[in-house]
């Protein structure tokens, strides 16, 4: 909540605030009253579900337990505490419950105070959509509307609802439980999946065209608050059809927006939704003291703004003197305790060290990654496949080196919202670095890890129908894609043993979601490879069509990776829901001479590159580095590049590979040590201690891709990019 991407959000949370003070204070009744229920009783309507939708978006998307863990101590404890502030107010009103059928209806559906009725609403809801999310989205999705519409026949539409006698009566009953349908059970659930699914479906980059859409739904929510108020309908007021697409449009278009929210906002915010009635109190009651009442209350636009301006006074202070109570109470570690000396010393991920930066002076050794030319392979890569069948990016092995959250984060921008990983700890990493959407784990995860797939929800791949048995036997649902080996006899049920993939998909406690398989072979060059890809392609459809012909659908398919797309994706006649972009996407070949028949240009994402630490005169006949490997057949000049083999630079290398320096290539001499390397940098005058060394990517008009340096190294890019480790830092440039 703090980056750019979320500000407007954070921001629009202050005037959500002080729409619900005009809610209780009608700003615009003392001018005109029909105009007052426009303002506050239709447009001021989408405050609630603003920060329901909020909720949902933050805490009830993909791999939030325990955003939602937190989430519902926290609201537990500010009801909590509210409830306390206003029970004297409640007392002196004569409002307290008369006995404890009244007092569980208050705290489970009313509210302890009249405005409090929010916070089991939103406890209620959230429990309820996130214990239907885990079951079905389409269950939670007709769950929801069906509970909203039931609760607008109680709310808006309650007079032409209810003019059937049975109809009545079951709104009677419901009634004699919650005095209004705007609760946890009716009203809260579509706000809150209404949160959930934008999350979930954050490809749609172009929020912007909300706003025409917006424009037109605002204006029609207000005529149908009218029509419905004078046709005399409404019992209450909160629920309104047309508020679902004007609150969706609203959400979309402030997550289009970029802006900076300071950090007291959420917390300010909160506390004038919480105080604003006890303010209301307050300024009636000075202004009767002080003989002002017809300034400050019976002119209700100033009485308005007058709620609003101390609430907000107290909200600020009260956040701030927490801020510093915070910090005069925070205990420090000791610099000397054992806790603090690992801090200081334990390893950093990959990934947490990525900045971005252009500045490389602090940098030993070093890899650039160019999010432009992610973006240009993203789309490259995407035209070549069906509109129905979508990227899913893998980003195991670190995104094959390049960092999996810097990449992950990059493609969520740009729309895509499907990841696959190799194991269970890459997908756990994704979700704590809040990466959303489906993570599908290719490779075996051990069943006694089930907690770990359910807590950070991600799809697991069946390996074979034994191993789903094992993970169905421990009673947790868990989504799952069946692995089907159609050849190349690594993980996967064989495909010719299709009785044995149905039972997979009638196992309790197993939500199958999809099914795949992998090309081992889509790279070749030769007819034989090419015979058997296509053998592969025709198994796999004929498992999809047996389970399809079993009564079995609803499943999404995946086949080709990098090279399935490059010299398949057109010419085969299946359409797939997924293509699992690997190598291709990082704009890499595996082998320089590997088979492209696609006519697209990939672009490398990423460089790596590293410091001369110094530059020293090697005479002739003597040696340099380890083993006494490089003799100097006359005078020439060395310069020690400050990277190793335990940065990922291939021990191969030693005594065959280059690196750019100025434009120019410098051989690769003498054993590549852990840490440095050494290069013949003679009639490189340039070549000067803290002078930067390319050893994949472009210098001036030369350029060193992977592919040629792994051809060097005798192995293929995916190794050689995987390889970089994690002592090397991540410039991300935009």
């Amino acid at each position: 909540m703090k980056t750019k991407e979320y500000g407007a959000v954070d921001l629009f949370r202050l005037p959500a605030a002080f729409m619900v003070v005009a809610i209780h204070t009608g700003p615009f009744a003392a001018w005109n009253g029909f105009a007052d229920f426009l303002f506050s009783y239709c447009l001021c309507r989408v405050a609630v579900p603003f920060f329901l939708i909020t909720t949902g978006f933050f805490v009830l998307g993909p791999g939030r337990g325990e955003a939602l863990c937190r989430y519902l101590k926290k609201t537990l404890l500010l009801y909590a505490a509210a409830t306390l502030l206003y029970v004297p107010v409640s007392w002196y009103a004569g409002n307290l419950p008369g006995n404890a059928a009244e007092a569980f209806r208050q705290l489970l559906f009313d509210g302890t105070f009249y405005h409090l009725w929010y916070f089991p609403a939103a406890l209620l809801g959230c429990v309820l959509t996130a214990f239907l999310l885990k079951r079905s989205v389409k269950a939670v999705i007709l769950f929801a509307v069906c509970a909203y519409l039931v609760g607008l026949g109680g709310d808006s539409y309650y007079g032409i609802v209810c003019r059937a006698g049975w109809i009545n009566t079951a709104y009677d009953g419901i009634y004699f439980v919650s005095s209004y349908t705007r609760n946890g059970i009716f009203y809260a659930p579509v706000f809150l999946l209404m949160g959930t699914l934008i999350c979930r479906g954050r490809r749609n980059r172009n929020r912007r065209r909300y706003l025409p859409v917006l424009a037109v739904f605002l204006p029609l929510l207000c005529a149908e608050g009218a029509f419905t108020f004078l046709a005399g309908w409404q019992r209450h007021n909160s629920m309104y059809l047309l508020l679902l697409p004007v609150c969706w449009c609203l959400f979309c278009l402030l997550l289009s927006a970029k802006a900076k929210a300071p950090s007291w906002v959420r917390g300010v915010s909160m506390l004038i939704y919480i105080l604003h009635p006890l303010v209301i109190i307050l300024v009636r009651g000075a202004a009767k003291a002080a003989g002002l009442t017809a300034l400050f209350v019976e002119n209700s636009f100033v009485h308005y703004l007058t709620v609003c301006l101390v609430s907000f006074g107290i909200a600020l202070f009260a956040v701030y003197a927490g801020a510093r109570l915070k910090c005069c109470i925070r205990v420090k570690k000791s610099p000397e305790s054992p806790a603090a000396r690992w801090e200081q010393k334990k390893p950093q991920n990959a990934s947490d060290r990525a900045v971005l930066t252009t500045d490389k002076e602090s940098c030993r050794a070093w890899i650039e990654l160019n999010l432009k030319n992610l973006a240009w392979n993203v789309g490259q890569l995407q035209g070549l496949l069906p509109a129905s069948c979508k990227l899913m990016p893998a980003v195991k092995a670190n995104a094959y080196g390049h960092g999996a959250v810097e990449i992950s984060r990059a493609l969520q921008k740009l729309g895509i919202s499907d990841f696959c990983v190799a194991s269970e700890e890459e997908g756990a990493l994704l979700r704590e670095a809040g990466i959303t959407g489906q993570i599908l784990v290719l490779g075996y995860t051990p069943v006694s890890k089930i907690d770990e797939l359910c807590r950070y929800d991600l799809t697991q791949t069946i390996v074979d129908l034994d191993y789903a048995r094992d993970l169905s036997a421990l009673g947790r649902r868990v989504a799952v894609h069946v692995g089907v080996d159609t050849g190349m006899h690594r993980l996967g049920e064989d495909c010719g043993r299709i009785e044995k993939i149905l039972r997979i998909f009638h196992l309790p406690n197993l939500n199958v979601t999809g099914v795949f398989s992998h090309l081992c072979a889509s790279d070749g060059v030769s007819e034989e490879e090419r015979e058997f890809t296509e053998m592969q392609i025709a198994r796999f459809a004929e498992v999809v069509a047996a389970l399809r012909q079993n009564g079995i659908t609803g499943f999404q398919t995946h086949l080709f990776g990098s090279y399935g797309i490059l010299n398949y994706s057109r010419s085969c006649g299946e359409s797939y829901d997924y293509a699992r972009a690997g190598i291709a996407l990082y704009g890499v070949p595996s082998s320089p001479g590997d088979r492209v028949e696609a006519p697209v240009t990939l672009r490398p994402v990423l460089s790596l590159k590293a410091k001369i630490a110094c530059v020293k005169t090697l005479k002739k006949g003597e040696t340099a580095g380890y083993g006494l490997a490089y003799t100097a057949k006359e005078e020439r000049i060395i310069a020690v590049i400050s990277i190793g083999y335990a940065d990922g630079v291939p021990r191969t290398l030693s005594g065959r590979g280059h690196v750019l320096i100025r434009g120019k290539r410098a051989p690769v001499i003498g054993r590549i040590c852990m840490d440095q390397m050494l290069v013949d940098v003679t009639g490189i005058a340039d070549a000067v201690p803290g002078e930067t060394a390319v050893l994949i990517g472009s210098s001036g008009a030369e350029t060193i891709s992977a592919a040629e340096l792994a051809a060097e190294a005798d192995t293929i890019s995916n190794e050689i990019l995987s390889r970089l480790g994690s002592r090397l830092t991540r410039l991300v440039l935009e």
